[in-house]
């Protein structure tokens, strides 16, 4: 997971510098062995021991009304450990502060259609993005929008856009 977000980062510095300056001010907790981070600060390095769970649980806790967290990887949990680590990730979610703003991401092939439905009854607002299958001009486009939301003013809807040459979605 390491090795993507990192090549994730270098496509990223390229096409928008100025979000990569943003994701260089980022604090990083990271569940590995290794201390280094390809953008921002590590924050906490947390060994995938037997009690890393504990550890994480610990460190979420931490999180502030104003804080933005963005899981990277989180989505392998349910498959790597099974049922338990649905109940696990409630209750993980349970004990952070009602107003931070989570961002996670998973394929949509990733899991079952069951388990695909209890994890979108974890957000607010579940997005979905698609690289669109034909190409306008031999652009690529993708098909962003929101696709179940329990916010009054953020209504469910999708547009198709095409990166723009400074990394910008522009709307087609």
């Amino acid at each position: 997971m390491y090795r993507r977000l990192e090549k994730t980062y270098e496509s990223i510095s390229k096409a928008s510098p100025h979000l990569a300056e943003l994701l260089n001010k980022t604090k990083i907790i990271k569940i590995g062995l290794k201390n280094r981070v390809s953008f921002g600060e590590l924050y906490r390095l947390i060994n995938p021991d037997l009690t890393w769970y504990k550890k994480f649980f610990k460190v979420v806790k931490e999180f502030d009304h104003d804080d933005a967290v963005i899981f990277y990887g989180f989505s392998i949990i349910p498959l790597m450990y099974g049922q338990r680590a649905m109940v696990d990730i409630l209750k993980l979610f349970d004990s952070m502060s009602d107003n931070v703003t989570l961002i996670s991401k998973y394929p949509e092939k990733l899991y079952d259609e069951a388990v695909s439905k209890l994890m979108e009854r974890f957000y607010d607002v579940v997005m979905k993005v698609e690289r669109t299958e034909e190409f306008f001009g031999f652009e690529e486009t993708y098909t962003i929008g929101v696709d179940q939301s329990i916010v009054i003013d953020v209504k469910p809807g999708f547009a198709r856009f095409k990166v723009g040459e400074d990394g910008r979605l522009i709307k087609v």
